[in-house]
Order: C-alpha cells, then sequence, then structure tokens
C-alpha cells in the first residue's frame, strides 16, 4: 500500500461514506492521486542523486560547471571525467597531478626531472664534487643527473617528429599573416590592388612555439607527462588534445615547463 494513500486514509473523515473500501470508485480515485505523490517522492529523492558526477542525471550540466568541453565520449566516460575533475582539490605533487589526469581518463604517467632508476652519475676522486667537506665527497657515490630535455622533445611539436614529444608552457596566440605579396610578383605590380609593401591578404592565428633550453641549470624545471616507462610516449585522443592540455596548464606547477611525451591519436 501506498505511503500516499494510507496518508489520505488518516486525513479523510471516520465515517462510512469516506470508506475507502475495495470496491468503492472513491478508493480508486485516492489511488490514482497517491501515485501522483509516489512519483513526486522519487523525483525529490533522485535530486539527491544529482548531487554525485556518477549517478547525476544533469551530466550537461556539471561538465559546464567544471568547464568540460563537449565530446563524443560515452556517459561512462563522460561521468568518469567529470569524477576527477569533482575530486581535484588541489595539490603539485606529481602523484597527486597523475591522479587528476588519468581520472580524467587520460592514460598517462607523471616523471619528474630525475629518478632513483634513471642513470646516474658517479663521483670520482678529483672532481670538484669528491673534495673534503662535500656531501658527495665519498669517491664513487651517485648523484642524480637532471635529464636533458632536448633527448626527448622537439621544438613545439609544429612538425611533429617521430618518438619525440614537445614542450607545452602556455597556450598564447600571435597574429601571423596568411600571405604577403613580394617584389617579382604578379600582385605586386604596379597599380595592382595588393601592391603596396608589407601588405597581406588576411591573418591568422598562430600559438607561441618554445624551444627547449640548453642551459643544465634549468632542466630541472621539466615536469614529463608520458608513458609509463620514460620516454614512451602516451596516446591522447586528438579530439581532446585542448583538454588535455589545458587541464596539464591548470594543475602543474606554475614554475615549470611540461615536456608532453604525447601522441595524438
Amino acid at each position: 500500500m501506498s505511503v500516499f494513500f494510507r496518508l489520505f486514509q488518516h486525513l479523510l473523515p471516520r465515517a462510512r461514506a469516506w470508506n475507502l473500501t475495495a470496491s468503492k470508485q472513491l478508493r480508486q480515485l485516492f489511488e490514482g492521486l497517491s501515485g501522483f505523490g509516489d512519483d513526486f517522492r522519487e523525483f525529490i529523492d533522485r535530486v539527491w542523486l544529482d548531487v554525485f558526477p556518477n549517478s547525476t542525471r544533469q551530466l550537461t550540466d556539471w561538465e559546464q560547471q567544471h568547464n568540460l568541453p563537449p565530446s563524443d565520449l560515452t556517459d561512462d566516460q563522460r561521468r568518469e571525467r567529470l569524477t576527477g575533475a569533482w575530486r581535484a582539490v588541489g595539490g603539485q605533487s606529481p602523484s597527486y597531478i597523475q591522479s587528476v589526469l588519468r581520472d580524467a581518463g587520460f592514460d598517462v604517467y607523471v616523471h619528474e626531472w630525475w629518478e632513483p632508476a634513471y642513470p646516474l652519475s658517479a663521483v670520482y676522486c678529483g672532481d670538484e664534487l669528491a673534495g673534503c667537506g662535500e656531501p658527495g665527497a665519498e669517491c664513487t657515490a651517485d648523484v642524480p643527473v637532471a635529464r636533458n630535455p632536448n633527448d626527448v622533445l622537439a621544438p613545439d611539436n609544429i612538425t611533429p617528429i617521430p618518438g619525440l614529444g614537445y614542450p607545452l608552457v602556455n597556450k598564447l596566440l600571435r597574429v601571423v599573416p596568411k600571405y604577403q605579396p613580394e617584389c617579382g610578383e604578379l600582385v605586386a605590380e604596379c597599380g595592382e590592388e595588393a601592391a603596396e609593401c608589407g601588405n597581406y591578404f588576411g591573418f591568422t592565428f598562430d600559438r607561441r612555439r618554445y624551444e627547449t633550453t640548453s642551459d643544465p641549470d634549468t632542466w630541472a624545471y621539466y615536469l614529463y607527462i608520458g608513458g609509463q616507462n620514460f620516454g614512451d610516449l602516451a596516446q591522447v585522443p586528438d579530439d581532446r588534445r585542448d583538454e588535455f592540455e589545458n587541464l596539464c596548464l591548470k594543475i602543474c606547477p606554475a614554475q615549470q615547463w611540461i615536456g608532453a611525451l604525447i601522441e595524438y591519436v
């Protein structure tokens, strides 16, 4: 028996005329009204489920709230991405950055500028670091060596080089003329509309390009995002490239350049 039907029973007068026996049309009336109340209760109960990304019915509203762009992802993938954004409460450790990216649905790993598993250099007798009082004075002691970004990164990856990533610094745009007439061309002849020096036919926006630095002192400020093993490229869907780059720039430390060891497919 419906909760709302029992509620109506308690509200009705205690008289034979209002007795809700099974054969009376009056009972059918209140059973119909009770169904409306049950639907309303179910709707209110489901509003609570909208509080959580893994059960909400309002996926689009949640995505707009977290500034997640529209995509061709399935609903389960959208919920996975949304859950990752919802759990991101702040932090800059490599493990935290990695967890946020993976929760967003990107199969990537974060590598620091050096790790114990990375080849180290030894301090030999006579080296500057082997001098008396130096922390690494013990002969043949291993010391970390920063990774050279030039080994794994190509300048901005404008023309992708197989097996290499690119530096992800920001996404500043610059204005670039589409085409400028040069001396000797037909459009540069006297009287032509485009003959004016420095003239160009429209312009486009191009992302500012960056090159890796050759100064070893700066190599410690690279944070690499790529495959599980350092140097391996991770694959990211091409239609999610902007989303991936924007998320990396949002959660990674501002003082570090990102080495994006990524292949967009």
